[in-house]
């Protein structure tokens, strides 16, 4: 099964409205879920993407609403770029931009989501995002007499 489906946007959008954006082609649609998931996928590598996502026939086994929410809302900012009748563009370009700064913040480890499977690689490694050591230097001098 897809991981969102037409009747999925019915809590972000009526659907009225988004077959007035998509004109009932539902290719517009998948369109823009597979860039969103492509987009959130990006922010989220170091967790089991098949786990959280799927894909083709097999299903994500992790059912997140919140993650489906954010996908949600990138889906619809894809979408109502097309045509956005009777849509307020501001509330859906910060829904938008506070999706891609909660998966900012689960990707630097300010948000760690329960439940959420890491790589498999990832436990043997005991890699930790907070554990990064990070060095500097003053700038090189140029002194003048």
């Amino acid at each position: 099964m897809p991981y969102l489906i037409a009747g999925d946007f019915d809590t972000h959008l009526y659907s009225e409205i988004r077959g007035e954006v998509i004109r009932d082609d539902n290719d517009i649609l998948a369109k823009a879920v597979t860039s969103a998931i492509t987009e959130a996928k990006s922010y989220l590598s170091r967790f089991d993407l098949l786990k959280l996502f799927g894909k083709g026939e097999v299903d994500a086994t992790v059912e997140d609403e919140n993650l489906k929410s954010k996908v949600k809302d990138i889906a619809c900012w894809y979408m109502i770029k097309l045509a956005n009748p009777n849509i307020s563009m501001e509330l859906f370009r910060t829904l938008y931009e506070d999706a891609i700064k909660w998966l900012k913040d689960v990707q630097s480890g300010k948000a760690d989501p329960e439940g959420w499977p890491y790589k498999e690689d990832a436990a043997l490694t005991d890699y930790n995002e907070n554990d990064n050591i990070q060095w500097s230097s003053n700038i090189k001098r140029q002194n003048h007499f």
